[in-house]
């Protein structure tokens, strides 16, 4: 008979099983996968531990291009036990740490920087993957699913098209595997106790330190709906506590992103009416939920036109903004996932939580389609977000704990007359994939879209219906035998789960990429680093798109011809700069300052850009864009058969003397002024009063990523300029005595130096990052203490005996 205690025990330890009415029974005996966190973590792996036995990389889109390239500077800072707070590389200097979406204080990026800091990305990706797919195992046990349920639910989230297809965007995937931690931490936290409030706490942190607030915000609203429907008002209150402390104990990292956001575009001229359009979720594409690469085939062609006809926003500002992929590459679920996701809203509670949920989300990721972007853009914080479509991402997760309740529906009941409509429902669909496929020429197969994009619609239909219909008979298949074989029956659950797992894994190929580990050119035009003054490049044109690039494990021409080239950031770890930069954060003033320079890259000059690198040129449009910055330029580097040159041409020192200085008095009258200037870098706009423009010369120069210094001799009161970007946090000293900056040419540092030798030295401290700093101090000694008071309360009173294993039983043999 089982006790009140034995129950609660139960529910305690994820080993009960929820009811309709959302109570708890104990398992009749114990799962033989009682591992099956470690099982889950491993299995989702194997998509990576394939592309790594072929010698390839599993880094693509922005985890090669944005990422990898900057994840020298932090690694580097870390190790040397600092913060990377600027990284000098881009657009002349630019904030990095309170940037977030490097996830710098992430564990995965601490462990990593430390243990495998050889092992690349690739290492973070699993490290990532392997915790959502534990985490929601994790996650689905706390919310009483059985052993074999939550390994189903698993392998359903971890191997989700969002989840593999986020290879190719760190931050998101980071956001992905850190999510179903907090979603279990939160929801235990709402049923009080110091230990879980602080477990939840730091599992909310861990979620700010990923640097994706849209994941934490998902995630944290999906954990409080489950802890309330736990434990009511209570739950509520403790859940938010969790998250309170959580958040305090992120100050550290949201401290300076909240200081610096005001000064990048986002925050300064807010989100762009073709950015609230973009990327939001086509309704069309659902289909791709059960028909794995739809929208886009096989990641990697340089056109998805099956996107582009009937996804792509047609707008008038697809005109300005003109993105040919979809955001996500594959929002791929399955069709025996959603399947007994279906099944399992019957269960508890819970599951119409997670059903309610998953309908939110899917209006969430429809965006304007729906209506959800309209209502909701006035919303504080969320109104900031874009790209309405990742919202697949928490979609899949809710989807994935359903389908492992349902995995538990299934394994309780008769289903025989379940799985026969399961299994007729496959035969069809298999039908209509053969008729679909069938009569199809050549140019239909084309995923570059050589064929007409109605005969590849038809294709990625009947390939997807394929997958549909032999994932469906399966597990119709397995439904029917395990309503009526014993044998079938007993391990139904098991079965259940590996059928997941292997209808997930054969669409892997169509969310994630494999390349050469030699496509990028991991040092980039690295001879230009070795000149005495910063080497300052521009690359007014990318690689021309290359169509037909995608088949799984073939290389990527563009990719590898744009870091050949240096493309921003690409050309980082040499440490030379770009005059650009790339994110989702660009600075304001930058982009002021360009636009007062009509984006002509030869007036790029005064901001010292020493060289331009030209690709091959296509027609006159870009003729007329480049050949004016080369003029007056030679040719120093041409490498035989890349396609492109590498120019030295005159420019602005990076630190000089101005001599022809303009002085205004207001941010408008500097930018007409630099308007006015445009090619002449001789001329610098001044913002501010000066002391004197006497000639000088410089002599030494040194710098560093949060630091610089010149030594400079004048022959009187003299305007030092360093073509390095003045922004909050950064401050001056000559000689050791503080001065003040002032803002030159809408961008860059300008000095007041006095007549004679001597040294200017410039450091950079975060805005905020002291107040965060001691918040997150704060939050921690709160956090330990809740954890210390936890382990005393759990210790036996002094004296008292301490209980043994076998209290209770008999201690003789009869």
């Amino acid at each position: 008979m089982e006790t009140a205690p034995d129950r609660a025990q139960a529910q305690a330890d994820g080993t009960g099983r929820g009811t309709r009415n959302g109570t708890a029974a104990a398992h009749p005996a114990p799962s033989p996968l009682s591992l099956g966190w470690l099982l889950a973590a491993l299995g989702c792996l194997v998509p990576l531990v394939v592309v790594w036995a072929s010698g390839r990389t599993a880094s693509w889109g922005d985890t090669a291009r944005l990422y990898e390239p900057l994840r020298g500077l932090v690694t580097e800072a870390l190790r040397a036990g600092r913060l990377p707070l600027w990284n000098p590389y881009e657009g002349t200097g630019v904030p990095l740490f309170a940037y977030l979406v490097h996830g710098v204080l992430h564990p995965v990026s601490l462990v990593t920087s430390r243990l495998g800091p050889s092992a690349g990305i690739d290492a973070m990706m699993a490290a990532h993957l392997s915790l959502g797919a534990a985490g929601t195992w994790a996650l689905a046990r706390r919310l009483s699913v059985s052993a074999a349920g939550a390994v189903a639910a698993a392998f359903a989230f971890g191997l989700s098209g969002y989840a593999l297809s986020m290879t190719s965007n760190l931050v998101y995937l980071a956001g992905a595997g850190t999510a179903p931690w907090v979603v279990l931490a939160v929801r235990a936290a709402g049923g009080g106790g110091a230990g879980s409030i602080a477990a939840g706490a730091l599992a909310v942190a861990a979620q700010v330190f990923t640097g994706e607030p849209q994941w934490l915000s998902v995630a944290a609203a999906l954990g409080m709906a489950l802890a309330a429907e736990a434990s009511g008002r209570r739950g509520l209150l403790f859940g938010g506590a969790s998250l309170l402390l959580g958040a305090a104990l992120g100050a550290v990292q949201l401290v300076p992103a909240w200081a610096v956001l005001p000064t990048t575009i986002r925050g300064a001229f807010g989100i762009q009416p073709e950015e609230r359009v973009h990327w939001a979720l086509a309704p069309i594409r659902i289909v791709e939920m059960v028909l794995p690469g739809f929208f886009q085939g096989f990641p990697g062609d340089a056109v998805a036109p099956v996107y582009e006809r009937l996804g792509r926003p047609q707008t008038g500002y697809s005109f300005f903004i003109n993105y040919r992929f979809p955001f996500v590459p594959s929002v791929f679920m399955g069709a025996v996932p959603l399947a007994l996701a279906l099944a399992g809203l019957r269960r508890c509670r819970a599951a119409r939580v997670l059903g309610v949920a998953s309908l939110v989300l899917l209006w969430l990721a429809l965006g304007h389609h729906a209506g959800a972007e309209q209502l909701l853009r006035p919303l504080p914080i969320w109104g900031s977000f874009r790209y309405a479509e990742k919202l697949v991402g928490p979609l899949s997760l809710c989807v994935a704990l359903l389908a492992g309740m349902g995995v538990e529906v299934l394994s309780e009941r008769k289903g025989g007359t379940s799985g026969w409509l399961v299994l007729c429902g496959g035969l069809l669909c298999g039908a209509i994939a053969v008729g679909l496929g069938s009569g199809l020429g050549e140019d239909a197969l084309s995923s570059a879209g050589a064929g007409p994009v109605a005969g590849i619609v038809r294709w990625r239909l009947a390939v997807g219906g394929y997958h549909a219909a032999t994932a469906l008979v399966a597990l119709g298949a397995l439904v029917v035998a395990g309503s009526g074989v014993a044998a079938v029956r007993d391990r139904l659950g098991s079965l259940l789960a590996a059928l997941v797992f292997a209808t997930s894994l054969a669409a892997a190929p169509f969310a994630m990429r494999a390349l050469p580990r030699d496509t990028v050119d991991r040092r980039p035009l690295a001879f230009l680093a070795a000149g005495p003054d910063p080497a300052r490049i521009c690359v007014p044109l990318e690689s021309a798109p290359v169509p037909g690039v995608g088949a799984p494990g073939e290389g990527d021409p563009g990719m590898a011809t744009d870091s050949a080239m240096g493309v921003v950031p690409y050309q980082v770890p040499s440490r030379i700069d770009q005059v650009d930069t790339y994110g989702a954060s660009v600075p304001a003033w930058l982009n002021v300052a360009y636009q007062a320079l009509g984006f002509d890259v030869a007036a790029r000059r005064r901001y010292g850009m020493t060289h331009v690198v030209v690709r091959d040129l296509h027609g006159q449009a870009e003729a007329f864009r480049v050949l004016p910055a080369l003029e007056g330029g030679t040719v120093v580097h041409r490498p035989e058969g890349k396609g492109f040159s590498v120019w030295a041409v005159p420019h602005r020192a990076w630190a000089s003397f101005a001599v022809n200085v303009v002085a205004t008095t207001t941010p408008a009258e500097s930018y007409l002024a630099l308007q006015a200037a445009g090619r002449d870098w001789t001329r610098t706009v001044v913002e501010g009063s000066i002391g004197g423009t006497s000639a000088g010369r410089v002599l030494e120069v040194e710098r560093a990523t949060e630091h610089a210094r010149v030594l400079a001799e004048a022959d009187g009161d003299a305007l030092l300029v360093v073509n390095d970007a003045l922004a909050d946090g950064w401050s001056a000293f000559i000689d050791g005595t503080p001065v003040r900056m002032i803002r030159a040419d809408l961008l860059v540092r300008a000095v007041p130096f006095p007549g004679g030798r001597h040294v200017l030295t410039m450091e950079y401290r975060a805005p905020g990052l002291a107040a965060g700093a001691w918040t997150s101090l704060a939050a921690a000694v709160v956090t330990l203490s809740l954890l210390g008071w936890a382990l005393l309360r759990k210790r036996p009173a002094r004296g008292s005996p301490i209980p043994r294993p076998d209290a209770g039983q008999p201690s003789g043999s009869g």
